[in-house]
Formats: C-alpha cells, sequence, structure tokens
C-alpha cells in the first residue's frame, strides 16, 4: 500500500513538474547549455510557440567592454532565431551521456 501511495505522488510531483515546464517554455522560455561534439558549450534560449507548431531557439552571445567607470561590463545578446517544426522533431533526448561531454582524461583512446 505505501508503494502504491510514493508511486501516486511521484505521478503527481511529475505532472507539477511537467506542467510548470510547459508553462514556462510557452511563455518567456527556457535558457539551457546546448553542448555538440564538435564545438565549445553555448548557452541557448528555447520557446515553444504552439501557434506554428514549432520549437524556437537562439544562441546567447555575451561580450566584455569597457564602461564608461574604467571597469568591464557583460553585455549579453541573443543571436537569430531557428525554428524547429514539431513535425521535424524526432525524439528530446534529456541527459544523454555522450563523449563530447567527458574530461580527457576520462576518455579512454
Amino acid at each position: 500500500q505505501s508503494s502504491l501511495k510514493r508511486s501516486s505522488i511521484n505521478k503527481f510531483s511529475s505532472n507539477i513538474f511537467l506542467s510548470e515546464t510547459m508553462n514556462q517554455l510557452r511563455g518567456e522560455g527556457m535558457h539551457l547549455i546546448a553542448h555538440g561534439e564538435q564545438s565549445i558549450p553555448k548557452r541557448i534560449w528555447i520557446k515553444l510557440k504552439e501557434d506554428i507548431f514549432s520549437l524556437l531557439w537562439q544562441v546567447e552571445h555575451s561580450k566584455r567592454i569597457q564602461n564608461k567607470f574604467g571597469g568591464k561590463s557583460t553585455i549579453i545578446k541573443k543571436g537569430r532565431v531557428h525554428k524547429v517544426t514539431f513535425q521535424n522533431i524526432l525524439y528530446i533526448d534529456v541527459g544523454k551521456k555522450t563523449s563530447a561531454l567527458l574530461k580527457p582524461e576520462n576518455e579512454s583512446t
């Protein structure tokens, strides 16, 4: 009986998490780190646009500049908007551990 109760709580928690994530994606979007095998990790923004059946994403760029007080400031800009239609999304791989994420000392050659 207690495992059934735990299972119900876990499903309830998962549903709340999924609902909150979807609301954030529909609203302001989510800030993520995208890891690629051939490049350095990039900060990206993703946003769900259900009216056009698409997922939008933008790379975030930062640049250090000298401010008027002689110190350094960071300016953050978003790049060009990319659109991926839902029909072109095969799956979303959450938390995949790939060789791109391994530190060089951990790689076996």
